[in-house]
């Protein structure tokens, strides 16, 4: 996974619908064993049961006129439809950072709708149309392509076309692989053409098809991709086959397809706007069936985890309020927690904020991307940041305050990197990497009471310690935490810790005691934090609720907040 990807708060935890319980499937890794000579409490695990309301998927479908129509989920912020337009619209793609979109038109031309207009062809010379734009959430730009395979990008790195080159077939399409920041292109005969490390899978290039390929679209559990033909068929490379209407009667030919993150499903929709579903992708609503000003050609999925999602939850030192960071860099203050975010705080480019730390003596706090970027408030200082460096292999996922003005910054695969006195006058409490253990799915990182030290936690569970960190064992029980593990807190006298996981169950190990898991969610949990004194915590969702236990008290939260 390259630097920078933005999964949103999804990095290493995909989420899918099974028997109708929202779950979670998460990587493995080795396990680390307790610290010998320290004690290894018996743990308890406290199962939430969460009925999610508002985790719910949503498309829409766009017309060649440039008409605009949302189902579920997804929210109107515009359309073209009813406006003169010079040459008709191919294609859209989803801002996953603004929850907006973008509408192409042939010629190249860009209509932004709540998301920034970066640049377009229109106006410009093509030797072929415009077909299809992809997004690409790395940078934060997009790509357009025409059906000779160029490739034109805005915000967006070139990694390679077909343009200039012998096509058998036109290309129709294209998609974004998260996996690698690359790319594929996709032809009507259905010949996937990869680039910027994109894997080839298989294409229907040497298969004769009944009818043409009209587009794809690429699995994010498992990194693969679909193709679609205008009858309904799919083709499946190192994706589920989940169905199709291949061989079914259709209205209208199929133009299109979208994937839902939320079931790992499909949606196929068809020129007359009527919507298909495989996988339990849900019907959410269409235009099939209603009158039509111009025909549908295509359709995408909004995202379903929020543009902005709550990254961190931070305590004032007598524990009455705390402050909510968002992956924008906005942070929001609670209870009696001072307002010491600056006006017009920078959303750096092509960057997601990934964690939120509470300086030592509790009046100020950083927030960190995931490249390694940091941005401090109140007292806290900017000791130093990754970008530039060229030392970061994967994505940062945590920074840990020391004793003095620094800080450590973690990363996916556990290494840590030093800023300011950390690097100068600390000895290192250590890093996967340097203990010869190599992973890349560590989640979240917290230190010590007496910052001397700090724990890692793996997204199966896994709790890693080091300095001073006692380690009191990982997440109970071989099946591991059922919604990928989020997030570890410490007890005051850090003898224990508590352990949560996407779904909301929380795991007691070392002194920490059982207080209780949420009955009722609204998004999924993102982390956990202690309050000042240890006899609590918090739990924060991705949507921004926050959920007390313990002495813990909830004085707001941004789910509702604009």
């Amino acid at each position: 996974m390259g630097i920078g990807t933005r999964h949103r708060i999804w990095t290493r935890v995909v989420v899918a619908t099974v028997g109708g319980v929202l779950g979670v499937t998460v990587g493995t890794a080795s396990a680390a064993a307790p610290v010998p000579g320290q004690p290894t409490a018996t743990s308890h695990i406290v199962t939430a049961k969460p009925h999610f309301d508002t985790i719910d998927s949503g498309y829409w479908e766009v017309a060649s006129d440039g008409g605009l129509f949302a189902f579920g989920h997804a929210t109107f912020s515009g359309s073209m439809g009813g406006k003169h337009l010079i040459q008709p619209i191919v294609g859209m793609a989803t801002d996953t950072d603004t929850g907006g979109y973008w509408e192409v038109a042939s010629d190249g031309g860009i209509f932004a709708f709540g998301a920034p207009f970066l640049g377009s062809m229109g106006g410009k010379h093509l030797d072929k149309p415009i077909v299809g734009m992809a997004y690409d959430p790395d940078t934060g730009g997009y790509w357009e392509v025409a059906s000779d395979g160029g490739i034109f990008a805005f915000g967006a790195p070139f990694l390679g076309s077909m343009g200039g080159k012998p096509l058998d077939k036109p290309i129709v399409g294209m998609a974004y692989d998260p996996d690698t920041g690359g790319y594929w292109e996709v032809a009507s005969d259905g010949g996937i053409f990869a680039f910027g490390g994109a894997p080839f899978y298989g294409s229907t290039g040497d298969i004769a098809l009944s009818r043409p390929i009209v587009g794809m679209a690429e699995d994010l559990d498992t990194g693969g991709y679909w193709l679609v033909a205008s009858d309904g068929g799919i083709f499946a490379y190192n994706a589920p086959f989940l169905g199709s209407m291949g061989g079914r009667a259709l209205a209208k030919p199929v133009v299109g397809m979208s994937f839902d993150l939320v079931t790992g499903g499909y949606w196929l929709v068809a020129s007359d706007g009527g919507i298909f579903t495989f996988g339990g992708a849900p019907f959410l609503g269409s235009m099939g069936g209603k009158a039509l000003t111009r025909p549908v050609l295509g359709m995408a999925a909004s995202d379903p985890f929020y543009a902005r999602a709550t990254i961190g939850l931070g305590s004032t030192a007598d524990g009455h309020g705390y402050w909510l960071g968002a992956s924008d860099a906005t942070v929001s203050h609670f209870g009696d927690a001072p307002n010491l975010s600056l006006p017009g705080v920078p959303n750096l480019p092509g960057s997601d904020f990934v964690a939120m730390t509470v300086t030592p003596d509790g009046a100020g706090y950083w927030v960190v991307d995931d490249a390694g970027s940091v941005l401090a408030f109140g007292d806290a200082g900017i000791a130093g940041t990754l970008p530039g460096s060229g030392i970061l292999t994967n994505e940062v996922v945590g920074l840990v305050a020391s004793p003095v003005e620094a800080y450590w910054i973690v990363d996916a695969e556990g290494g840590v990197f030093p800023f300011g006195q950390a690097a100068t006058i600390l000895p290192s409490p250590g890093s996967l990497p340097a203990m010869g253990i190599h992973v890349d799915d560590v989640v979240a990182a917290v230190g010590t009471p007496d910052h001397r030290g700090y724990w890692m936690l793996e997204a199966d569970g896994t709790v890693d310690a080091f300095g001073d960190a006692g380690n009191y064992g990982s997440w109970p029980g071989p099946a591991g935490p059922a919604g990928g593990a989020v997030g570890i807190a410490p007890t005051a006298d850090g003898q224990g810790y508590w352990l949560v996981d996407a779904l909301g169950d929380v795991a007691n190990l070392g002194d920490a005691p059982q207080l209780g898991a949420p009955q009722t969610l609204t998004g999924v949990i993102n982390g956990i934090t202690t309050t000042a004194d240890g006899g609590g915590y918090w739990l924060y969702g991705i949507d921004g609720n926050v959920y007390p236990f313990g002495d813990a008290v909830n004085y707001g939260g941004t789910a509702n907040l604009p």
